[in-house]
């Protein structure tokens, strides 16, 4: 019943993503006082998820329209001129990259100039926060050498999670902080955590997502809870009778939060507009791509189903 039930959520997420699959199309920003002339944040992270689902082999024919419908918004923009514009594009223009090369095709740019741009050190200007320089140097990792995994690590130890900071203190973006971590050590779930940590800091790391997760169950978070449940996923958090009581508490959260259209709300108070058609693509696309590819795996992989 349970897998059931993933399998068909998991559809319902896929379909309103092309239903609006126009809407994440690169964009000018609309509001003023933006850092970014363009609205680029959409595509990158369809693009995020698109890539993670082929890596996972997870395919199918709306997986397949949505990625077509990709590849042409990303085609379509020069992308050149965000990376000359704003330091933090090294993320972005890696991740359009990898996107395109796990569709067997060569990037929409020219590579030789975002290896320029490193070499001149254009994407060290600006200041960062330890995880996000993680951010930094995975995207290095896709588009000048894997060599700069190794910088993953160190860079971790400089985490809220890497100073030991006690988790009744975490701030939302300090669980963010923890999720992209292992997004980027486990490279979204290709790569064991022991292929870049040591055993104890992995077993550590797996044993507060289990904490994280009961605390954010508490709260109106649906989309941190989903990144949460992701990394367990990609972590393989040890499938104990707690730990699927657990995930299950927190998978029937996501889906409470699932409209029959497919779309997944980020808190339940927007639910009640959302079901009647007021909620914004904006409010809800992210915390649907994220369930979406919480849903994806799970039905994949069914690793606490039991």
């Amino acid at each position: 019943m349970f897998k059931k039930r993933v399998k068909h959520v998991s559809g319902l997420t896929l379909d309103w993503l092309w239903k609006h699959a126009e809407e994440f199309g690169v964009s000018l920003q609309p509001e003023a006082g933006n850092a970014l002339l363009w609205q680029v944040k959409h595509i990158v992270e369809l693009m995020t998820m698109l890539t993670t689902l082929a890596n996972h082999d997870i395919r199918g024919g709306i997986i397949s329209k949505l990625t077509e419908r990709a590849l042409t918004h990303g085609a379509e923009f020069d992308w050149h001129q965000l990376a000359a514009y704003d330091a933090s594009a090294a993320t972005v223009v890696a991740i359009v990259a990898d996107f395109f090369a796990c569709n067997q095709l060569p990037p929409p740019f020219e590579v030789e100039f975002v290896s320029f741009l490193h070499a001149i050190g254009f994407f060290e200007g600006m200041d960062r926060v330890p995880f996000r320089e993680m951010d930094l140097a995975y995207s290095l990792s896709l588009m000048i050498s894997p060599e700069f995994r190794k910088d993953l690590p160190v860079w971790f130890e400089s985490t809220t999670f890497g100073q030991r900071q006690h988790i009744t203190r975490y701030t939302t973006d300090d669980i963010y902080s923890v999720t992209h971590a292992v997004f980027y050590l486990t490279n979204f779930g290709r790569s064991p955590l022991t292929d870049l940590l040591d055993k104890e800091t992995a077993d550590r790391l797996r044993k507060e997502l289990v904490a994280l997760a009961v605390v954010v169950l508490r709260a109106d978070n649906i989309d941190v809870l989903g990144e949460l449940l992701l990394s367990w996923l990609f972590c393989d958090v040890e499938n104990t009778l707690l730990n699927r009581m657990l995930f299950h508490q927190a998978f029937e959260r996501l889906l409470s939060a699932t409209t029959p259209e497919g779309q997944v709300v980020p808190t339940m108070k927007l639910l009640q507009r959302a079901q009647s058609g007021q909620a914004s693509f904006a409010e809800v696309y992210h915390t649907t791509l994220v369930c979406c590819m919480v849903f994806a795996v799970a039905a994949k992989r069914m690793p606490y189903a039991g």
